[in-house]
C-alpha cells in the first residue's frame, strides 16, 4: 500500500473502498481492528452513505467491504490502529 499510496491504485477513503469491493477491484484491505463504520449500501445503484453515528438500517461499512471483498477472492487484513498502512479506517490496494 505505501509503495503505491498516492496512485490511482489504492485508497484510504471508506466509501470508495467499499464501492470498488462491490466491484471486485479490491486485490487486498486493510481495516481496523477497533471501529466501525456506520453507513448505507444500495448495491442495486452501487450507492454508499456514511453516517457519524448508527442510523436505522445502517450496517458497519468495513464489515461490508471485507465481505465483499472476501467474496471476490481478494484478501482482507484486520490490524490495529499502528499497522494500518494508512491514517483512516481502511485502505484498499485495487487490482487495476
Amino acid at each position: 500500500f505505501k509503495e503505491l499510496g498516492g496512485g490511482t491504485r489504492t485508497t484510504s477513503e471508506v466509501v470508495e473502498a467499499v464501492i470498488a469491493a462491490m466491484q471486485g477491484r479490491v486485490e487486498s484491505l486493510f481495516v481496523r481492528s477497533d471501529l466501525q463504520v456506520w453507513g448505507s449500501v444500495d448495491p442495486a445503484t452501487g450507492t454508499v452513505e456514511m453516517h457519524p453515528t448508527k442510523q436505522k438500517g445502517d450496517h458497519d461499512l468495513l464489515d461490508y467491504a471485507t465481505v465483499q471483498t472476501i467474496l471476490k477472492n481478494g484478501a482482507v487484513y484486520v490490524v490495529d490502529a499502528a499497522g494500518m498502512p494508512g491514517d483512516g479506517a481502511a485502505a484498499a490496494v485495487y487490482r487495476f
